[in-house]
């Protein structure tokens, strides 16, 4: 007979037998086979029969579990209703909710995760993971992925963010945005490098402001000679058309400024106590190379011995010395344009006048470069008065008639006239 719903089992039909009833294989097959088929529906205590549908226990306590050990009735698993877990000795080590498991006791794991979503242990997420809070690492840190990226985020306004850079602990130095409040206008959170002394003691070394991009060196600047032959160079750029400049400060307040205008003159500027512009004293033209002197005077001094050069590589060009008045030229003397050949011709000494409008007037003499001697464009004068240069005077002119009679007295007395000792 099948068991009822509660798990009963009952005898098939002909059962119980009546005392002295002679055994016959009609009733003891059946029963015998009946009995049979339920022994082997049961668990065994040898485990080879195991359950063909659900197992159903008690649902038992914390304290005593519904499936449970004979050596100790209170370690096993129970059910609560809203919660079921497995205790030992009475205590829960883990208990389930809907959606939640609660370890008790903190689990422990032989060995490292080899595996994804692998359980492991406390003392492996410690060393292999840096905790939210801080961390000290023991070895390199490494950004591999395309375009990397730190990121310092300060949480407010008026605080720093940074790389600090220490040596067994002692603070070296510091690559921060400063704790400058943020004020609009883009002030606020400038860019700093800062050193610090063996005490402890810091100082800026680099500061740039966020506003204008301004750089501020604390310190020489120093370009060191290359390994191998070559030049160093320090750059000061500017946007094509703009003008740049190196400038020379004491106190913050700018004395000085080499610069290259917009137009690419090269000018060194002059600057009053209060830092505002007085004038240009030197400018150079970037086409001609011309040096201009903007000064009333300015000196060259030395020990030794004192020489000014002016040189020309090429053989036919001037070679001078201009004067001028308001920008307009006045005088011009120095090495003539006149081209260069064997042994000495050439490249004559000249003195040059101009009117007031700046455009040549005169030449006043040359100095032949070849035999040197001064010839005089001008008839010079001294206190008013020619001076006569004497010169190997001609063959006597001989009249032989009237008209040339006449024409040597004319000629005599345009001579004397010009003599001034006739009129």
């Amino acid at each position: 007979m099948p068991r009822d719903t509660a798990g009963n089992y009952t005898l098939p039909l002909g059962n119980p037998v009546i005392d002295g009833t002679i055994i016959e294989t009609t009733w003891a097959n059946p029963t015998m086979e009946d009995i049979a088929v339920q022994l082997n529906n049961v668990y065994t205590r040898d485990g080879k029969l195991g359950p063909l549908a659900p197992f159903f226990v008690l649902d038992g306590t914390m304290a005593l579990p519904g499936l449970a050990f004979v050596n100790s009735p209170s370690t096993g698993l129970w059910y609560g209703g809203a919660s079921a877990g497995y205790s030992y000795g009475g205590s829960a080590v883990w208990t389930a909710a809907l959606n939640q498991l609660t370890f008790n006791v903190p689990p422990l794991y032989a060995a490292d995760p080899a595996t994804d979503n692998a359980l492991t242990r406390k003392s492996y997420v410690d060393t292999k993971f840096v905790p939210l809070t801080g961390a000290t690492l023991s070895g390199p840190l490494t950004l591999n992925y395309a375009s990397p990226t730190f990121n310092f985020d300060a949480l407010a306004s008026g605080q720093t963010a940074g790389v600090n850079y220490l040596t067994a602990g002692a603070l070296r130095w510091a690559v921060l945005k400063s704790n400058t409040a943020e004020s609009g206008s883009n002030l606020g959170s400038n860019f700093n490098i800062v050193r610090y002394t063996d005490a402890g003691v810091a100082s800026l070394a680099v500061y740039i402001a966020r506003d204008s991009g301004q750089v501020s060196l604390y310190g020489d600047v120093v370009v060191q000679p290359p390994a191998t032959p070559g030049a160093r160079t320090m750059y000061v750029s500017g946007i094509s058309g703009s003008s740049a400049a190196y400038a020379l400060r004491d106190g913050g307040v700018v004395r000085w400024q080499l610069v290259k205008a917009a137009d690419n003159t090269f000018g060194i500027y002059r600057y009053d106590a209060a830092g505002a512009a007085v004038d240009v004293p030197m400018s150079i033209s970037p086409i001609t190379g011309a040096t201009t002197f903007n000064v009333p005077s300015f000196t060259v001094s030395t020990v030794g011995e004192l020489s000014h050069v002016l040189n020309s590589n090429s053989t036919s060009t001037l070679v001078v010395t201009n004067y001028k008045r308001g920008g307009l030229m006045r005088w011009e003397h120095g090495m003539g344009a006149a081209p260069e050949s064997a042994p000495a011709n050439g490249s004559n000494f000249i003195l040059e006048c101009y009117d007031n409008s700046g455009a040549k007037s005169h030449t006043i003499y040359v100095v032949s470069r070849a035999t040197g001697v001064m010839d005089f464009v001008l008839t010079p004068t001294v206190g008013g008065r020619p001076i006569i240069v004497a010169t190997p005077e001609p063959a006597p002119a001989v009249a032989t008639d009237l008209a040339s009679a006449i024409t040597l007295i004319n000629t005599l007395r345009a001579k004397l006239q010009a003599l001034g000792v006739y009129t």
